[in-house]
């Protein structure tokens, strides 16, 4: 895999008054819903396509085609000067197209709908978007100086991609499904949150979860061909519990404010343009809607409610949280992956119950062995805060990181300082009953597993395996232990890949050392290469027919929907 960057085009490289511009007298003069329809319309074709190349410039032409010459061959030299393999031609992202988007929500003029923009409009909101293009990536991190090494790059890099990897990636809208089934299903056994549950079914103004996921699937599914990707949900004849449910995603521009990590457009990602029409603000924050957007949403129920757990009211997101995780992404979500992923091999699998009779506290949360081969994982189900995510600042993400990590605020060891733990007990013996067999065949593999998407950011394994090995060159104890470097896996990769680890098409170890291989190759840029890259290039020669738990839940779902 080679590094490519993504030149983008800005304001600068097409107008020369940026000092001067008046942007908002340049939306004022645009209709909202037809700006917003535009905007959404260019989103859904890169929804898959962000840097094909073919489909950029096709996108640019197509906005183009009625701008004045100057203005054309302006932006046809910039295609022809930063089209090469090295670099990949970008006019259209995420990002500015979503703050663009929250600027004409704060100024909504309530302008007429027109049935088509004229040139001078058009240019207008050309303008408009590579204004904020370039406010894009005026943020960006430049190097000072030459980067002289894979730590230099981790200091340009992290900061630049760690704001926005999750709105430039495509999510896979399975993955999100498969977990909300796991969620749905313990909320109805579960005593708790059966009630939020409820409450949840009410507030989305449907009778059953099978019903919710309908809808989202139903609405979602869509011809993801390039350039011909809907954008705009037109609900025709008499599917009314179909626009009630979307009316509960539409969101309310009256009092609308921005916001760094577009919390209200992840929150309500839909934008009613008419009577029975819908736009997608943005079909990942969509897809989030499947699973991502009920944890919040429960989180709302049960504030609103005042529901008390145990006797202590659950009063913030913090509260609420907190009580999700111990009780269900843990507990359940992600030991039911792990199993699922490998219950079927001939591997001694425990959980983080069955580990405490090992343990009298301390122990990882899972455990996997395969012969002489060891896995040790700790579970993350943490969220980088917004303001530390937009810092750019690599030294307050790096401490932030180190902090979420390492150990908590009492000083209690976590994440990697647990795992060293775990290891320390391992090698001095203490584990006898668990591990009767030590000895310098045995490797061990340290792994760490958590949820939030941002931490696909290129160099965070990097900068925290490098803190693992500090602290274990520090523990002589440990020589006498074959311990692997530190890798850090997204949920979603055991979620997406079950099937293939389940029936030995790949193999957890070797994923693991082709992984750790790839990351001490000589290029600086391959050090900072995640697990999610590696497994997706290991994988993608490989014939791999839909996931299987997903093939059978939405057929159930579909038949009970359709009776």
């Amino acid at each position: 895999m080679e590094l490519t960057a993504l030149v983008s085009i800005s304001y600068d490289d097409v107008f020369d008054d940026f000092e001067t511009v008046d942007i908002k007298k340049a939306i004022s003069a645009i209709p909202t819903d037809n700006a917003i329809e535009i905007l959404c319309y260019f989103q859904a074709q890169i929804h898959t396509n962000l840097d094909n190349l073919s489909i950029q410039i096709l996108l640019t032409k197509m906005w183009a085609m009625r701008f004045p010459d100057d203005i054309i061959k302006k932006i046809e030299a910039f295609i022809n000067k930063h089209s090469t393999e090295k670099n990949k031609f970008v006019l259209i992202n995420n990002a500015s197209c979503l703050d663009l988007i929250q600027y004409i929500f704060e100024s909504n003029n309530q302008l007429p709908v027109q049935s088509d923009l004229t040139p001078e409009q058009e240019l207008l909101l050309f303008k408009a978007y590579l204004y904020f293009t370039k406010k894009w990536i005026d943020k960006q991190i430049l190097p000072k100086e030459k980067i002289k090494n894979e730590y230099d790059l981790l200091q340009i890099i992290l900061p630049n991609q760690l704001p926005f990897v999750e709105i430039m990636d495509v999510k896979d809208f399975r993955l999100q499904f498969i977990k909300a089934i796991y969620f749905f299903r313990f909320c109805e056994n579960d005593e708790i949150f059966s009630t939020l549950l409820k409450s949840f079914l009410e507030n989305r103004n449907v009778e059953n979860w099978q019903e919710y996921i309908f809808h989202i699937l139903k609405s979602y599914a869509r011809d993801l061909t390039p350039g011909k990707t809907p954008s705009i949900l037109n609900i025709e004849g008499d599917y009314q519990e179909v626009k009630d449910w979307i009316e509960t995603l539409c969101i309310d521009i009256s009092d609308f404010k921005s916001t760094a990590d577009f919390k209200t457009i992840r929150e309500k990602p839909i934008y009613k343009l008419r009577d029975n029409s819908y736009a997608f603000l943005n079909l990942n924050f969509f897809i989030d809607k499947i699973f991502q957007g009920i944890r919040f949403d429960f989180a709302k129920s049960i504030i609103e409610a005042k529901v008390e757990v145990n006797g202590k009211k659950i009063s913030n997101f913090g509260d609420f949280n907190s009580l999700y995780s111990s009780s269900f992404s843990e507990k359940v979500l992600f030991s039911n992956v792990i199993t699922r992923s490998f219950s079927k091999l001939k591997y001694n699998l425990l959980n983080e119950d069955e580990l405490n009779e090992y343990f009298n506290e301390g122990a990882p949360d899972f455990y996997i062995r395969d012969k002489a081969k060891i896995y040790l994982f700790e579970f993350k189900d943490i969220t980088l805060n917004a303001d530390i995510k937009h810092s750019y600042d690599f030294e307050i993400i790096k401490n932030e990181l180190i902090k979420k990590f390492c150990e908590n605020q009492e000083g209690k060891p976590k994440g990697i300082n647990q795992l060293i733990e775990v290891l320390k007990r391992i090698a001095s013996g203490e584990l006898n009953k668990l591990i009767p067999d030590i000895k310098e065949d045995l490797i061990f593999y340290p792994i760490i597993v958590y949820t939030d998407y941002s931490l696909n950011a290129k160099g965070i394994e990097y900068l925290l395996n490098k803190e693992f090995n500090q602290e274990i060159a520090e523990k002589h104890e440990l020589k006498s232990l074959n311990i692997k470097d530190l890798v850090l896996i997204d949920l979603d990769s055991f979620v997406k890949f079950q099937d293939l680890f389940r029936t030995k098409k790949i193999k957890i170890n070797h994923c693991l050392n082709k992984h750790i291989e790839f990351t001490h190759e000589a290029k600086i840029y391959s050090k900072l290469t995640t697990f999610n890259q590696n497994i997706h290039y290991l994988t993608s020669k490989i014939k791999y027919e839909e996931i299987e738990m997903f093939k059978e839940e939405i057929h159930s779902i579909i038949n009970k929907n359709i009776e």
